[in-house]
């Protein structure tokens, strides 16, 4: 019996910990539930684990702001929550707080900032790498996009998809040794996959070598 009494007590505590907001935040930001936010960030500021809830109360300004179409305010809100999260406790609001930055410096225009905050996500998630890559083409900017895909790749070899897109890219950039780099991930995919990206990376070559050689 005390062993469930414990079991219990800790549970409660889990969901009283600060983090256990976080899925409650994103929940009424994609509602654009402004009350609840409200209410939300008042309960953080006054929690007893005073400094664990900063950047989590911090996070909860960020999103009320964007939702009242302020990224300018949000930024620093978010700047907050970037220099009081622990790294190793917090690593999932930092995680979501850099695609969050990434989203308000969309809106005030600055790509290279909102790349720079993708990237940093990246290093918390590498599924995050694809949206780098993506932004940093928009951007002009080729060899970030190359740089990003070749993080991504280097751990999820596999994905035909993104190698048909970094592909692409290193066919843009008229690079035969990237798209033969490509060709060597090609035994990382599923066999179901293999036979046609070899064979789509195969054209690409063939299609650049004339131009090589006149």
């Amino acid at each position: 019996l005390s062993e469930l009494i414990a079991a219990d007590r800790e549970r409660n505590t889990a969901k009283r910990a600060p983090k256990a907001s976080l899925r409650l935040a994103e929940m009424h930001f994609s509602h654009h539930n402004r009350a609840a936010l409200a209410t939300l960030e008042r309960a953080l500021v006054n929690h007893p684990e005073t400094e664990r809830a900063k950047p989590y109360a911090a996070y909860l300004l960020g999103l009320q702001a964007e939702l009242n179409q302020k990224p300018d305010i949000a930024l620093p809100a978010y700047e907050q929550v970037l220099n009081h999260a622990d790294a190793g406790k917090d690593a999932t609001l930092l995680e979501h707080c850099l695609l969050r930055v990434a989203a308000a410096s969309l809106n005030l225009e600055d790509t290279a900032q909102a790349n720079q905050a993708l990237d940093t996500a990246s290093l918390l998630n590498p599924s995050h790498w694809p949206l780098s890559a993506n932004l940093a083409v928009l951007r002009n900017d080729y060899s970030h996009a190359v740089e990003a895909y070749a993080h991504y790749l280097a751990i999820f070899p596999g994905d035909h998809q993104r190698i048909r897109q970094l592909a692409a890219l290193f066919n843009r950039l008229g690079s035969e040794e990237g798209v033969q780099q490509c060709l060597s991930l090609v035994d990382y995919c599923a066999p179901s996959e293999q036979t046609g990206l070899r064979n789509a990376l195969q054209e690409l070559l063939a299609g650049m070598k004339p131009a090589n050689g006149s």
